[in-house]
């Protein structure tokens, strides 16, 4: 929703001067009395957004910069990161303005930068390269981002370790079901193993292997569906 504005805002011009004191806060800097300014050019971060489609697909280049960059612009007291309030009669669209007169915006899309510059990380690179989770031997990329970004696929490792493990916030089981007109669609997906030690290379990795490629199960809703089950079995109690 924010992304235009953060590309007009930030973006205005190629290179963006950061304040000494702002590099210290971010432990890009060192000095008792601050540091100097430093010039960033954000020009590269710039069209890596302009071309990431919004998605956090695992193959996605855009999307980690883009949380790395809202983490750091929201971080702290949201005192005057827009410029109109939140609206209970418009929930979804209250607020939905950067405030453009700080130049708040750009300079923490200028910091990002210097922190990746930094750690040596491509402006670019792929959501799966931080991204995933370690299995029956493989690694499987996983998509999705952290509920704070505004991801509906939640999968966020708010430790800051890349490997998605036990310790992660993400999903579990999930289901859609649609009532069509021949009656109960329901489609479902675990994101985990059928085994707790699966995350952490032990069973149940067909699962994870299967989240990890968007494979959806069609659940057996009707009795025909059940039946034609190959994994079916029958236990009767008597009464």
């Amino acid at each position: 929703m924010f992304k235009t504005q953060v590309l007009t805002q930030a973006c205005a011009a190629p290179v963006v001067q950061v304040d000494g004191q702002a590099l210290v806060a971010a432990g890009l800097a060192k000095g008792p009395d601050g540091a100097a300014p430093r010039r960033v050019d954000v020009s590269k971060a710039c069209n890596v957004l302009r071309q990431w489609s919004n998605l956090a697909d695992a193959t996605e280049r855009g999307a980690l910069l883009w949380e790395a960059f809202w983490a750091r612009l929201t971080a702290g007291q949201h005192s005057g990161l827009y410029s109109d309030e939140f609206s209970s009669a418009m929930p979804l669209d209250a607020p939905r303005v950067l405030n453009a007169e700080s130049g708040r915006v750009a300079q923490a899309l200028a910091l990002t930068v210097a922190a990746w510059d930094a750690q040596a990380r491509a402006l670019n690179e792929p959501l799966q390269a931080r991204r995933y989770v370690e299995s029956g031997g493989r690694r499987w990329p996983v998509y999705g981002g952290c509920a704070s970004t505004g991801y509906f696929t939640v999968a966020c490792n708010q430790d800051g370790q890349s490997k998605w493990g036990p310790d992660a916030m993400g999903n579990s089981y999930l289901q859609v079901v649609r009532f069509g007109a021949n009656g109960v669609d329901a489609q479902t997906l675990l994101a985990h193993g059928q085994d707790e030690a699966a995350l952490t290379g032990g069973r149940g990795v067909e699962p994870v292997a299967r989240y990890s490629r968007k494979a959806w199960l069609h659940f057996p809703f009707r009795e025909a569906d059940i039946a034609r089950d190959p994994g079916l079995r029958r236990v009767v109690l008597p009464p």
